[in-house]
């Protein structure tokens, strides 16, 4: 018994042996694998990556319950009275570094939402211009123009609510040093939203 077995494991390692002397078996890819390519060429795929910007306007602490909720309109004591531990803290102006309804730093509030969500519009923009022909792919071409507005609308926000932000307009897969850029001048920012709305009119059929 022990020599069948020793025998079996014998074959075993001369296939395996013979499996990795054959040119490219350990390179092929993965039938699963979603690397840009697969996805910006597929209007079934992009369309999910477009989805996933919606998704964080949904989050919490996010669009759904800061941004839409009067966090915008902080201009006066009586605009906005959040209660944290029974002390209204906005009001007494005792507002402390880590209070979830501003910052968290975590990535689980209002900046670190919108930024998540400019970075996955850069990377559906930089991807379909690359992969896709949306001179003769409408939907491709309206996913293109989604996205550039999504940009703009998300941008928008940080600026209004803000002022000066990092002006992102690259992924960090094509910048990696884009995640240490310095705010820019907010017409800056606005002008270049200007351009890319234009952009997106270009690309989005009238209704």
């Amino acid at each position: 018994i022990r020599e069948m077995k020793a025998y079996k494991y014998i074959v075993y390692g001369l296939a395996v042996l013979s499996m990795a002397g054959c040119e490219g078996f350990f390179e092929s890819e993965s039938p699963s694998a979603m690397d840009a390519q697969t996805v910006y060429s597929n209007p079934a795929l992009t369309e999910q990556a477009i989805a996933g910007v919606y998704d964080l306007f949904g989050q919490d602490k996010s669009y759904r319950n800061r941004l839409t909720c009067g966090y915008i309109g902080l201009n006066t004591d009586i605009e906005h009275g959040t209660k944290n531990s029974g002390t209204a803290d906005y009001l007494l102006y005792n507002m402390a570094p880590v209070s979830a309804d501003v910052s968290t730093a975590n990535g689980k509030d209002p900046w670190g939402y919108m930024n998540v969500a400019v970075e996955r519009c850069n990377n559906i923009i930089e991807g379909i211009e690359q992969y896709a022909d949306t001179a003769e792919d409408a939907q491709m071409r309206y996913y293109l123009g989604e996205a550039y507005f999504l940009r703009s609308f998300v941008y928008f926000d940080m600026v209004k609510t803000w002022g000066d932000v990092p002006a992102r307009f690259e992924s960090l897969s094509k910048n990696p040093d884009g995640v240490n850029t310095k705010k820019s001048n907010r017409n800056e920012v606005l002008e270049h939203l200007r351009g890319d709305l234009i952009r997106a009119a270009e690309l989005l059929p009238w209704s």
